[in-house]
């Protein structure tokens, strides 16, 4: 049904590992093992998020980049609209275009708090959705009053890819393995995976199961080693799919295993834990989650005494869960309703750029408010820029600027082709960093002409084998051994690390201190001198003179 169409998926980032960035990249997944082809747009982009896509040989585009004037309504067949993310482009030619694209736009979150998960520019999914869906009947009631064309809304309950569907399970009717996925474990969960441990079960975090501290997102693989799975939300969806048997449980508390007593309200609340009337607001649903807590002793007894139920609702209800939750029948569903709603999407011109300079506006608040929240993000949001220059006065010129290939990650590899060149810079971003582990390795076709590379920072300092740049605008110089002729083409290598404010401006102090305790030391030096005899006598000769 879908094999072969043109598509745009939208998102206001993909940066870190979250809800609305997995459910629009597993989409993407799919519908690119459809025949498809695919383009991911979003406001900013970074590690790890970034990173993943890029492996996956998913095309891409970010606001910043000049493809995104591409982005024409004539250029693709189906569009998925996340957070109401819409290129300017893609608006505009909406009034240009004689045939629109199947456009859906899609909501994760039931929370009055989390704006941008709502309708917030007027009339616009009243204007161009053909589709709006949601993720639980929570969200869904979430909406009535901001939406007013109800009968346009359709469920799409997160799902997950083929490979759980396929997934054989290591489901046992002994406990003994168990995984705990979760962003935000309360301290009783913390604790009653203590216990566990002491009794002899294997607990491990996604971490642990994974191994290193590289984020992910589950795979089936991972799942079919383990006996039950802690988690809420998408995992619980992973679990169901695959056979798994599941404790929901973590920050809102939980109904613990999932039965034929709690399914359908854990399901209305999108597996979150919550089970209680909140008005749709995360303030009260956090108040809420006090009622809902459970002991560390009795999630430890619960998740032990409850499993062999556990394990039975599984076995009896995976196949309806497949039908649930499989992304390729959920999906042929909202693509076939939003196919025969398919309507014109002529926008005027004064309520264009009004949607334009609303977009605008969000993606710079969005933008400001991820950097003052989560400041990893913003670091890893940032570019790796190349320099070159021609000539011995290191006058460098730039270069290279590639939003999508170059982003800034912990383990970076800069690749560079020879073009002669004396030297290259290269900018890991421009915030403080600690950089270490670097090298540069010179590629040629043979032994013989091998060129060999050095490199130089303008680092502050260097500190346990690490250089420090407290006050940002990192550079790494790159040059032949000899400090003469052209560049081969070259590697270079580089940890890099986000430098807290706090410590950028205790260690800027501290480098200050040292240059004022050097200052000091000159001056203290100079006066044992200019009261040393040589002194005086070269004073008297001075004088002769």
């Amino acid at each position: 049904m879908v094999e072969g169409l043109r598509v745009l998926i939208t998102q206001s980032t993909f940066a870190n590992i979250g809800g609305s960035e997995v459910q629009a990249f597993e989409l993407a997944q799919y519908l690119q093992s459809q025949k498809c082809t695919v383009t991911l747009y979003a406001w900013s982009a970074g590690w790890p998020m970034r990173d993943l896509i890029q492996k996956a040989g998913i095309d891409l585009v970010v606001a910043q980049d000049s493809r995104a004037q591409e982005l024409l309504a004539s250029e693709f067949d189906f569009v998925w609209v996340q957070h109401e993310v819409m290129p300017a482009s893609l608006l505009r030619s909406f009034a240009n275009d004689e045939v629109s694209p199947v456009v859906v736009f899609s909501h994760m979150s039931p929370y009055k708090e989390v704006h941008i998960e709502k309708p917030y520019t007027y009339d616009l999914e009243n204007a161009v959705a053909d589709l709006v869906v949601c993720n639980s009947r929570g969200t869904q009631d979430s909406l009535r009053d901001l939406l007013p064309e109800n009968d346009r809304i359709a469920l799409y309950p997160n799902p997950v890819p083929l490979e759980f569907t396929n997934a054989r399970s290591r489901t046992s009717w002994k406990l003994h393995r168990i995984l705990m996925v979760s962003n935000h474990p309360p301290e009783e969960l913390e604790n009653a995976i203590r216990i566990l441990r002491t009794q002899g079960y294997v607990v491990d975090t996604l971490s642990d199961a994974l191994g290193g501290d590289s984020p992910a997102i589950t795979s089936a693989d991972k799942l079919a080693e383990y006996d039950c799975v802690i988690t809420i939300g998408k995992t619980v969806q992973y679990c169901l799919v695959q056979g798994v048997p599941v404790f929901v449980y973590d920050r809102f508390g939980g109904p613990g295993y999932l039965n034929e007593n709690n399914y359908e309200v854990a399901k209305y609340y999108n597996f979150s834990g919550r089970n209680h009337d909140d008005s749709f607001s995360l303030g009260e649903a956090m108040r809420n989650a006090n009622v809902n807590r459970l002991s560390s002793e009795d999630i430890a007894s619960l998740l032990i005494s409850g499993y062999d139920e556990a394990v039975e609702f599984q076995m009896q209800n995976r196949e309806a869960f497949t039908g649930d939750y499989s992304i390729a029948p959920v999906f042929d569903v909202i693509f076939d309703k939003a196919s025969k709603r398919l309507h014109s999407k002529e926008l005027g011109c004064a309520y264009l750029e009004y949607v334009i300079a609303t977009q605008q506006m969000v993606s710079d608040y969005v933008s400001a408010h991820q950097r003052m929240v989560d400041a990893r993000r913003a670091f890893y949001s940032q570019d790796i820029l190349l320099y070159s220059c021609n000539d011995a006065s290191k006058n460098f010129t730039q270069r290279v600027v590639n939003l999508y290939g170059s982003g800034l990650r912990p383990t970076n590899a800069v690749e560079y082709e020879a073009h002669n060149v004396r030297a290259v810079r290269v900018d890991f971003g421009e915030l403080p960093c600690k950089i270490s582990d670097i090298s540069v390795i010179s590629h040629a076709n043979s032994d013989e002409d091998l060129i060999p590379c050095k490199y130089s920072t303008n680092a502050v300092l260097i500190q346990d084998g690490e250089y420090v740049f407290p006050y940002g605008d990192p550079q790494i110089s790159v040059e032949t051994e000899s400090g003469e002729g052209l560049l081969p083409s070259f590697t270079l290598k580089a940890t890099v690390k986000p430098l807290s404010q706090q410590y950028a401006s205790e260690l800027g102090m501290r480098h200050l201190n040292d240059l004022a305790k050097q200052v000091q030391d000159l001056k203290t030096e100079l006066e044992s001198i200019k009261n040393s005899r040589w002194w005086k006598l070269r004073g008297r000769i001075i004088k002769d003179k």
